[in-house]
C-alpha cells in the first residue's frame, strides 16, 4: 500500500506498528477482527499448559515476520520472558508434521489453523490463548494518512460494503459457508469451512462492536501492544495509537 500498489491494507497490528516506527503516516480505520485469534498450542504429552512451561522449548512460528511470532513475544513479555528464553523455528503453514514428529515442542498459531489441524487428526492439545494476556486486534484496515481526507468518501463506501457483507454473513452463516466452499482455495471440506467461519464471526465481534457496530477500534490494547514491542526491541520509537486509529468512518457507516 505504501508503495502505491493498493488503496487500503488488511494487516495485523504488528505490520502497522513496524511501518509507523519507520516513519509511515497511517490511519487505522476499521477493526476487522477485534478479538485476538492467536495462540500457542502443544500436544498433551508435552505438558505445556502455562506460558512458563514454554521456557527453554522449541516453538514453531509460521514465519519470523508473522503475527504468530509477535503474539508469542507478547505472551512471553507479559509473563516476564523474552524470545531469548525460547528457540523459534519457522515452519510455514504446514506445521503438523513437525509437531507430530516432535521437532518442535509447541506451535504459535491462530484459532483457524489450530482448528484445521485438529479436524485433520492432530489430536488433543493444550492451548495458551494470547487474548487471555492481551486481547489486541488480529487484523485491521489501514490506509495512508495523506489519503484519508481526499478519499474519505471512497473509504466510507468501501467500509460500508464490507460491514454489510459481514453483517449478512453473521445472520446467514449457512449461505456464507456454501459460498465460501465454492470459492476458497482451501474450502472444499464443508465441515472445516463452517468451523473456520464460526471462529471468524466470533473474532469479528466484541463488547465494543456490540455497542458501536462492527469495525469499532479499541485503542487501549493496541497502545499496550506498542509498548511491549518497544520493550522487546521490535520498534525503536514510542507510538501514540490515538494519532493513528480513528473511529470516525465507522461512525459514518
Amino acid at each position: 500500500m505504501i508503495a502505491g500498489s493498493g488503496d487500503i491494507a488488511f494487516v495485523g497490528p504488528e505490520a502497522m506498528l513496524l511501518a509507523a516506527d519507520k516513519g509511515a503516516k497511517l490511519k487505522a480505520v476499521y477493526d476487522i477482527y477485534p478479538q485476538n485469534a492467536f495462540n500457542v498450542f502443544a500436544l498433551k504429552s508435552k505438558q505445556i499448559i502455562t506460558p512458563y512451561d514454554l521456557k527453554g522449548k522449541k516453538i514453531g512460528v509460521i514465519s519470523m515476520g508473522s503475527g504468530t511470532r509477535y503474539n508469542l513475544a507478547t505472551i512471553l513479555a507479559l509473563n516476564g520472558m523474552s524470545e531469548s528464553d525460547v528457540e523459534l523455528v519457522a515452519l510455514g503453514l504446514n506445521a503438523a508434521p513437525a509437531i507430530i514428529d516432535g521437532k518442535v515442542d509447541a506451535m504459535a498459531s491462530t484459532d483457524t489453523i489450530l482448528y484445521g489441524m485438529q479436524a485433520s487428526g492432530l489430536g488433543t492439545v493444550d492451548v495458551i490463548w494470547a487474548r487471555d494476556y492481551l486481547n489486541t486486534s488480529t487484523d485491521l484496515f489501514v490506509i495512508e494518512e495523506k489519503n484519508y481526507e481526499p478519499k474519505k468518501d471512497f473509504y466510507t463506501r468501501f467500509l460500508r460494503g464490507y460491514r454489510k457483507g459481514m453483517e449478512y454473513t453473521i445472520k446467514n452463516i449457512q449461505e456464507a459457508a456454501e459460498i465460501t466452499a465454492k470459492v476458497a482455495i482451501d474450502g472444499k471440506d464443508p465441515v472445516k469451512v463452517m468451523g473456520s467461519l464460526k471462529l471468524r464471526i466470533m473474532t469479528s465481534q466484541s463488547a465494543h462492536t456490540r455497542k458501536h457496530g462492527l469495525g469499532w477500534i479499541d485503542t487501549v490494547p493496541l497502545q499496550e501492544c506498542s509498548k511491549i514491542y518497544k520493550n522487546a526491541g521490535f520498534i525503536k520509537n514510542d507510538i501514540d495509537i490515538s494519532k493513528i486509529a480513528t473511529n470516525d468512518l465507522v461512525m459514518k457507516i
